[in-house]
């Protein structure tokens, strides 16, 4: 898929689809449309997890990879039960429904920073690292 698109528009079709699984979830119930928009998210998910890990590991110089990813694991993991929370006061607040509306806001809100990002930004990223 990457090498069919390129990075960022790869990148950008598997954060909608993942936006996409819980904008389906804010409007219907429907288990066959559910499960449907949970493979495609699952799908890019995959996608994304895996451009993202290689593109990390292509720009970060070895002797801080370690770092990195651990650094990259306390975010990313170490935030969910923040989001639980918010998640969970908001259910509380606005009722369920508003969980999924805002969180897929959020979700396609990400693909803005997309906006900015170039394959030619990322080229010149990895060739920094490969020049030193």
């Amino acid at each position: 898929m990457e090498r069919r698109l390129g990075r960022v528009r790869a990148l950008a079709v598997s954060w909608l689809a993942g936006g996409l699984t819980i904008g389906v979830l804010a409007v219907t119930a429907n288990p066959y449309e559910v499960g449907t928009a949970f493979f495609a998210g699952g799908a890019g998910l995959l996608v994304s997890n895996v451009i993202m890990v290689s593109l990390r590991q292509r720009v970060t110089p070895d002797r801080l990879l370690g770092q990195l990813t651990s650094s990259h694991r306390l975010v990313a993991w170490g935030t969910k039960s923040l989001g639980a929370l918010a998640g969970g006061a908001i259910a509380q607040g606005a009722g369920l429904h508003a969980v999924f509306v805002v969180m897929a806001v959020l979700a396609f809100a990400v693909l803005t920073g997309l906006l900015v990002v170039t394959e030619d930004a990322l080229a010149a990223a990895e060739r920094a690292v490969t020049a030193r």
